[in-house]
């Protein structure tokens, strides 16, 4: 792991400060919703092609990956990403192009669509950082731990509608960390989460 307490501390907040101050309090949580809500563009894969005729080679030579990418200019944000991949897996790389934004990556100049030109030990620990602040707002821990000893990695999949190997990696830091994010000044404040019934239903008899 690149990122040492202090700075997971940091990460908890910031996705705690986030969910709290946008009461988020249903899952799943849609990140098609977050963009609205914080003004960010949405751009697939297949429309960049379609009007720009670049080659999806690249266009993830650009990216740095094949999932996607957040791009800045001035006050306005845009989430490039690939259409093609599994719909859980398309939700959380928009979660994670979200948590750069909220990480505040974008400030750093490497830190661009069309270069991102930064050493790969940069790369690793901002992906790190994202992926870990992705992971707590689209699957709040609060609800974790309060179901703890009745919770699945099947069920875990279900409620918050994401894939398994996210589910498995979700789990075992929620579990690895649990003391440390329970720690957070801000974790007593966290909205109680409930399932979004209509949802549930249609994901338990698909």
């Amino acid at each position: 792991m690149l990122i040492d307490e202090d700075r997971r501390k940091e990460i908890y907040n910031i996705a705690f400060g986030f969910l709290i101050d946008h009461q988020i309090s249903t899952i799943p949580v849609w990140t098609e919703d977050l963009c609205q809500m914080l003004g960010i563009e949405l751009v697939k894969l297949s429309d960049i092609v379609q009007n720009t005729g670049f080659t999806k080679n690249k266009i993830f030579s650009f990216w740095g990956n094949e999932d996607g990418a957040l791009h800045s200019f001035g006050d306005i944000f845009r989430i490039a990403y690939n259409d093609e991949k599994p719909i859980k897996r398309q939700r959380f790389t928009i979660m994670e192009e979200i948590s750069h934004k909220l990480l505040k990556h974008y400030l750093d100049s490497r830190f661009n669509i069309f270069s991102q030109d930064y050493d790969e030990a940069t790369y690793r620990r901002y992906e790190e950082e994202a992926r870990m602040c992705a992971g707590i707002i689209i699957c709040p821990p609060q609800y974790f731990y309060e179901y703890k000893e009745v919770m699945s990695k099947r069920m875990f999949k279900t409620v918050y509608n994401v894939s398994e190997p996210c589910a498995t990696t979700r789990i075992d830091v929620f579990s690895k960390f649990e003391k440390e994010i329970k720690s957070s000044y801000l974790y007593d404040f966290l909205p109680t989460i409930k399932v979004d019934k209509d949802y549930l239903e249609n994901a338990l008899f698909a």
